[in-house]
């Protein structure tokens, strides 16, 4: 969030129009920016709460924002996501393709062992539903861009008890680290603004060259 409100800030100072946001309220607000026949938002659509399809819940959510000619800063968490909120970063190249809008992706970590317990702490533990570490292992680029909706499906979130099995820290582990290499891959090194391990905080170097990327960027974009 420190860095997300960072570039929010310097962003604006660039292009006072720049909108910014968590990317589930940039998809509520999306139909707003649109001009003539703007898609639907598919968040809005009656299925909201009854699917568990994250193509038909997502998939291109923002492509209104291409038509308002601003500067676009979006907050998201999970690369499933993230990679189907612009039509164009869908396919296998995610953000590295030509046809993907997004400029440059600002990526931040925490130690694993932070995001553990901060998983375990907000009861996100379905983001991993129960998958089992050899599906993890065997497979982590389709796993960790394909992660269902879970928050539309009852009984995934794991228990108390489930926290109880060593197991389950191992397979959590496992899944936030292989997510965490598979959003390196995704955004490809020209995107890539900066990948910031937050326990080394946030200096002075590392803010102007967030500034130094922006200057020579120009133009509209989707970050």
């Amino acid at each position: 969030t420190f860095l997300y409100n960072l570039l929010r800030i310097l962003l604006r100072q660039r292009d006072p129009n720049t909108i910014s946001g968590w990317f589930e309220d940039l998809s509520y607000a999306a139909g707003r920016y649109a001009i003539p026949d703007p898609p639907t938002s598919p968040v809005l659509d009656e299925t909201l709460g009854q699917t568990n399809d994250i193509d038909a819940m997502w998939k291109g959510a923002l492509d209104s924002y291409l038509h308002t000619g601003t500067t676009v800063l979006v907050k998201v968490h999970s690369l499933s996501y993230s990679t189907r909120l612009f039509t164009g970063c869908n396919g296998p190249d995610a953000f590295a393709s030509s046809d993907c809008p997004v400029d440059l992706v600002l990526y931040s970590t925490r130690d694993l062992c932070s995001q553990l317990a901060s998983i375990r702490r907000m009861g996100w533990g379905a983001v991993l539903e129960r998958k089992k570490r050899k599906e993890i292992l065997s497979d982590p680029t389709e796993f960790c861009r394909n992660q269902k909706n879970s928050k539309q499906k009852k009984g995934v979130y794991l228990s108390d008890e489930d926290w109880q099995d060593e197991n389950t820290w191992v397979d959590q582990a496992l899944g936030r680290a292989a997510c965490n290499e598979e959003w390196i891959k995704a955004v490809g090194t020209d995107k890539l603004l900066a990948n910031v391990p937050m326990e080394g905080g946030v200096g002075l170097d590392l803010v102007k060259r967030i500034v130094r990327r922006i200057q020579d960027a120009g133009g509209d974009e989707a970050l």
